[in-house]
């Protein structure tokens, strides 16, 4: 398989096969050839116009595990083993503001880490997870202030927590101590 005279990669052993390739091409109108070969030899060809408008091309880069490293635009991607986006680097590698994000073991975001080109925390947060939900049921910041979230799931729990969905409880705001009922007992 080719695109654009430029060898691709086949995915798959049965079909539907997919493919992967990559041609540059000008600014303007583009006929991007696609020819495949079959096992016997025969090549088909399908011809696609492609048109770029002008402006100017950026050059993405991506690890061995095909995981974006670099946007072309100035944002450096970094990844855990697992596969998990750590950091975003606004700039420069090490000297320039970043966003760092952090995982349980059951790899679900728990922390989201904004700091400045110094590596000053800026903005913290961090997210509590319940066992067995889709989504973080609460959410606090680095000042302590707490948003319980829903949690997608329908239990008594869930019940007791109706009032609070999406509300603040920050230092001094006894609101998560009652509802329009009297005081909430978890």
């Amino acid at each position: 398989m080719t695109v654009g005279g430029t060898a691709a990669s086949v995915t798959g052993t049965t079909a539907p096969y997919q493919f992967y390739g990559a041609v540059n091409l000008a600014t303007g109108t583009n006929v991007v050839p696609i020819v495949a070969t079959g096992t016997s030899g025969v090549s088909g060809t399908n011809s696609y116009q492609v048109v770029v408008a002008s402006g100017s091309g950026r050059t993405l880069s991506y690890d061995l595990d095909g995981e974006m490293t670099n946007n072309g635009a100035g944002q450096n991607y970094q990844w855990d083993a697992a596969n998990r986006l750590v950091r975003i680097w606004y700039g420069t590698v090490g000297s320039s503001p970043n966003t760092e994000f952090t995982y349980n073991g059951l790899g679900q975001r728990v922390g989201i880490v904004e700091m400045d080109a110094s590596n000053v925390v800026v903005i913290a947060e961090q997210y509590v997870w319940v066992p067995g939900d889709a989504r973080p049921s609460e959410e606090r910041d680095s000042t302590g202030c707490k948003a319980v979230l829903p949690t997608g799931r329908a239990d008594q729990r869930d019940e007791l927590l109706l009032h609070h969905r999406s509300s603040r409880e920050c230092a001094g705001d006894d609101r998560h101590d009652r509802d329009a009922h009297g005081p909430v007992r978890l």
